[in-house]
């Protein structure tokens, strides 16, 4: 290890070799598919931990009966099989690895020569961008991958995360597709959470926001989203959510949940980017050019609330307030951690009740 390295916190340093890694993944970059393979297998060991086990237990079981003097072969025989077939589940989740590595180069060498034509830089992985707070607060090592970078600053890629389990020292990974197209104007944080794309309550974009917030908007369109904004926003939520683009949103983006942060507005929903087939991107660049447009129509919109008003000046030019949002509007409320504390509190109060019943069973 170098003296400079030293100095640098163990997590750092850990990151700081995630990074060197994945610059060494890429198109055209030699032994890529191998790293993308091993990464990929990494980010999904609870897929394996299963196969791993079972193989540890199975051998176990052969020495045990091999050793033992009343062992017999029937029994080495069973255990024998149940290892072949767990050593074979643990070979068919490495060469899924590296055919999906294989998969996955094909698409980012069609990404960089369509980033090429577009005049846009592609990223086979790209730190220190998120799309938007509702994604990236989820799960752990975020990153975003597969990214096409336009010109004006649109994004179009993946956001995949993994989420850790503790007691098996496993994880799994989650991808998400998004678009992200930057404004002339900040936006008041408004997150619309589609019903048509739902799995399980935790992955829905409203899963950890208060109920409160919770926008009524007229006619169906409750039924395709709902809407959150932060508590007296839901006026200007109308500004943007008018009637043509309720309507847009159950034609065009059902299926999409969206979020408006800061300047970006953010649309994204669960599955790689490629799964819709070989003229994804196509419909991806139909979609971003679609929405950009009317995003363009929301440039003047201004916040009250900075308590600057449009007024003439004494030349007779007329004076637009500064764009920003009031520090009451700029994140909705979360209640992840007040439902962590709370489960804490019940758990810390039903323990001993449990142990007393406990010992009275044994009584």
């Amino acid at each position: 290890m170098l003296d400079s390295d030293a100095a640098v916190p163990v997590g750092q340093r850990v990151a700081m070799r995630r990074q060197r890694r994945q610059l060494r993944v890429g198109p055209g970059i030699r032994w890529s598919f191998l790293r993308y393979a091993a990464m990929w297998g990494a980010r999904r060991s609870a897929w394996a931990f299963p196969g791993y086990v079972g193989l540890g237990a199975a051998g176990l079981l052969m020495v045990g009966e091999t050793a033992s003097s009343s062992g017999r072969p029937g029994h080495i025989g069973i255990a024998g099989l149940f290892a072949a077939l767990f050593a074979a589940s643990i070979v068919a989740f490495w060469v899924v690895a590296l055919l999906v590595s294989v998969r996955t180069h094909r698409m980012w060498r069609a990404l960089a020569a369509s980033a090429a034509q577009l005049g846009a830089d592609f990223h086979p992985f790209a730190r220190g961008w998120q799309p938007g707070e509702v994604l990236a607060s989820r799960g752990s090592r975020g990153r975003a991958r597969s990214m096409l970078v336009l010109p004006d600053g649109s994004r179009i890629g993946e956001w995949e995360y993994i989420r850790p389990y503790a007691p098996l020292r496993a994880n799994t990974a989650h991808v998400w597709s998004f678009v992200s197209l930057p404004a002339a104007v900040e936006f008041p944080h408004i997150v619309l959470d589609a019903t048509a794309n739902r799995r399980w309550h935790s992955l829905d974009a409203g899963a950890s926001l208060s109920r409160a917030q919770r926008v009524r908007l007229e006619g169906d369109f409750d039924s395709h989203f709902h809407a959150y904004a932060p508590a007296g926003y839901g006026t200007d939520a109308l500004y943007f959510l008018t009637p043509d683009v309720m309507a847009d949103l159950i034609d065009s983006a059902a299926d999409w949940d969206l979020e408006l942060i800061g300047t970006d507005a953010v649309f994204f929903r669960p599955g790689p980017m490629m799964a819709a087939g070989e003229h994804a991107l196509e419909e991806r660049m139909g979609f971003l050019r679609r929405w950009r447009t009317r995003f363009a129509r929301w440039t003047h919109w201004r916040d009250d609330r900075l308590g600057v008003s449009p007024r003439f000046s004494p030349d007779g030019s007329l004076r637009v307030p500064p764009v920003g949002v009031h520090r009451d509007g700029q994140r909705l409320d979360d209640t992840r951690g007040s439902r962590a504390l709370l489960a804490y509190v019940v758990a810390l109060i039903a323990l001993p009740y449990l142990v007393v019943v406990w010992h009275m069973l044994l009584d």
